[in-house]
């Protein structure tokens, strides 16, 4: 799988970590394992680190699949929130598409630094009142 990620127990958080070209398959072989990863948490935030991110290579037509898998992971895993790091123009672009196909599914910010990113799970959860 070309998606790393961790899990923080402790914050609940599933840090992702593409790299290089960006695949749709490689989107959902990625949804799929923190879908079947019993370790991960109901409520979990997952934040996405696009600054490894070369290129995306697929088009807004083919990321329509994407709804109905996020759909399941937040009916399976209660999943509260994706925040999208893009920290330069073509990355934050591909945030903000994401963000329009998805954001009638889930909860989903785009943001431009890890920074950005650790002040919005503060106030998702606050909004939310979830647990750190």
């Amino acid at each position: 799988m070309k998606i790393k990620y961790h899990y923080s127990t402790e914050e609940n958080i599933v840090f992702v970590y593409p790299e290089g070209s960006l695949y749709l398959a490689d989107i959902i072989e990625y949804l799929n394992a923190i879908m079947e990863n019993p370790d991960i948490k109901p409520g979990f935030i997952e934040l996405v680190d696009f600054s490894k991110v070369e290129d995306f290579q697929f088009s807004f037509k083919s990321a329509l699949k994407l709804p109905k898998i996020f759909t399941n992971l937040k009916e399976k895993k209660q999943h509260a929130a994706t925040l999208l790091v893009g920290n330069n123009e073509l990355r934050f672009g591909m945030a903000r598409m994401f963000t329009s196909i998805l954001d009638n599914y889930i909860t989903i910010c785009p943001v431009c630094s890890l920074e950005e990113a650790k002040e919005k799970i503060i106030d998702i959860r606050k909004t939310s009142n979830l647990d750190s």
